[in-house]
């Protein structure tokens, strides 16, 4: 089985297994989030929207190889594609248009919708940005 990062912790959290290391010593959910970090500084931020999105009743995988943190299920994978991708920024996140217009037209280029999720502390503001064609 291969999870990513936020797989495992969602799972950790909800004691569907357990983590241990190379000497038999129970990982912590803090001890491993700790460890993740140190790789990955936003961890928290990906967390919170991976479990919201979840929550929402969406089957959530990764999105690396279209360059957002997550793609979006709202049916099966095996029956079709994720209808969204879901990049996760902070609140005071800036971006250029042409920024914004590269990971719209990727999306659109794969048939999802990009979706980017700006957490604050109290809540998770999703913004979908669309390609329009007159």
């Amino acid at each position: 089985m291969q999870l990513s990062i936020v797989e495992a912790l969602y799972l950790l959290e909800k004691d569907v297994f357990d983590i241990y290391t190379v000497d038999n010593q129970k990982v912590s959910k803090a001890n491993l989030l700790k460890l993740i970090k140190k790789e990955q500084p936003d961890i928290n931020l990906r967390f919170s929207v991976f479990k919201d999105l979840k929550k929402r009743g969406l089957l959530v995988k990764t999105g690396f190889k279209f360059g957002a943190h997550f793609r979006a299920y709202t049916t099966k994978p095996d029956h079709t594609h994720a209808e969204y991708l879901v990049h996760v920024v902070d609140s005071g996140f800036k971006s250029t248009w042409a920024e914004i217009s590269r990971a719209v037209r990727l999306a659109h280029s794969v048939n999802k919708e990009i979706v980017f999720a700006k957490v604050d502390k109290t809540k998770i503001v999703y913004i979908k940005f669309g390609r329009l064609r007159p």
